[in-house]
């Protein structure tokens, strides 16, 4: 029987977990990122995710975070200021105006998740407003890929990264 000291410290520990970390499933998972995107009107975006390479650990997969330090490097020795994602993946813009979201997971075929999010808000109407999530577990959920469409274009963050 577990004792009072030991329920405290349990219930300490999940109260101070963030929320997408403490997350059981993908779906999960992602709802907590987009919960947070729309907060505060939706315009902020998803960069405190993305933006500094300290910050893609949390998020994404170890594979996913090498290719992107690896693309980095390949834009820096070219002099290029702006690295090789020049829009927010999350929001699948440059300029959010994120009003809602829903999920829909899609498949499960181990090690990867699918998961569709539909963006709600001004300029998210069509294709541009779906994304699909690959996400791997990794001592809880990862990013591994985002696929998107801007225009008519597919993209696929992981196709983005691995361009020369």
């Amino acid at each position: 029987m577990p004792t009072r000291r030991t329920v405290l410290i349990s219930l300490a520990a999940f109260a101070l977990a963030p929320d997408a970390r403490a997350a059981g499933s993908a779906e999960a998972f992602l709802e907590a990122i987009y919960r947070k995107l729309v907060s505060g009107g939706g315009t902020s975006g998803g960069q405190s995710m993305w933006v500094e390479p300290k910050d893609r650990v949390k998020w994404f997969s170890a594979a996913l975070v090498k290719r992107w330090a690896e693309a980095e490097t390949r834009a820096k020795s070219r002099g290029e200021e702006i690295g090789p994602v020049d829009f927010d993946p999350f929001t699948n813009s440059q300029d959010p105006q994120l009003k809602g979201f829903s999920l829909e997971k899609l498949d499960a075929l181990p090690p990867v998740t699918k998961v569709r999010v539909r963006l709600k808000g001004p300029g998210y109407e069509g294709e541009g407003g779906e994304l699909v999530f690959d996400l791997v577990d990794e001592k809880g959920w990862k990013i591994d890929d985002i696929l998107g469409s801007t225009g008519g274009d597919r993209w696929s963050l992981k196709d983005i990264l691995a361009m020369p």
